[in-house]
């Protein structure tokens, strides 16, 4: 339900409420005045059936309706708080030390099913990960964690890489995103970029299983 949509429906939902009130509940208030509380509903039974009928429609609508506005409204509440907590990670990715962040990308990569080598320390001319995908095709990545976006020249440096490693797919992390000129590059390519809000999503989701032989142990 869109916010628009939401605002509509919460304004007919307050005139319908209005009218089910100004209908209803003064013979309801006069019969419980005079302890006739059964009153109102025995004049209504004793209507042609489309009275008790719309009676109930009306009431209906009313109850469900509101109900449907309280049910997004807690919706809305808790994609805010989630957002929040989303916001209060990304600083905490920000904030860890560079290695340990590295380390971190690594474990959900591992937990996603991937094979994952460790090659920083090498001659890896760029390289962080060597990975092997859950279906068998050998790729690489870079981890980045910059605040700003990460703009073309780089994703551009990082097809390169891949190539010269023999790999067929690359993948490009960084907490704070991508330019859309570089998002824009990789459309046709075989790079995937991941952005801070993307590797929280991949950790939440992540399962978990042992590294195989010869696989860094991280």
């Amino acid at each position: 339900m869109t916010e628009r949509q939401r605002r509509i429906l919460e304004r007919l939902l307050r005139r319908a409420t209005i009218a089910w009130g100004a209908l209803y509940l003064p013979p309801l208030v006069v019969a419980g005045l005079f302890g006739q509380f059964t009153a109102p509903l025995r004049w209504v039974l004793q209507q042609p059936a489309w009275v008790p009928l719309l009676i109930a429609l009306h009431t209906a609508a009313v109850v469900g309706g509101w109900s449907a506005v309280l049910v997004d409204r807690w919706q809305r509440l808790k994609r805010g708080l989630m957002e929040q907590r989303m916001a209060e990670t990304l600083e905490e990715l920000h904030a860890m030390p560079p290695q340990e962040f590295e380390v971190f990308v690594a474990e959900v990569f591992r937990k996603q099913g991937f094979r994952v080598w460790d090659v920083r320390f090498q001659a890896d001319h760029g390289v962080d990960l060597q990975l092997i995908t859950p279906d068998g095709i050998p790729a690489v990545a870079q981890i980045k964690r910059y605040a700003d976006s990460v703009g073309e020249p780089a994703v551009r440096d990082l097809y390169g890489t891949m190539i010269n490693a023999g790999a067929r797919r690359a993948y490009l992390i960084n907490t704070g995103g991508f330019s859309r000129p570089a998002q824009e590059w990789v459309r046709d390519k075989p790079i995937h970029l991941i952005d801070g809000r993307t590797l929280l999503t991949m950790a939440a989701n992540a399962g978990d299983r042992e590294p195989r032989p010869g696989e860094a142990n991280i």
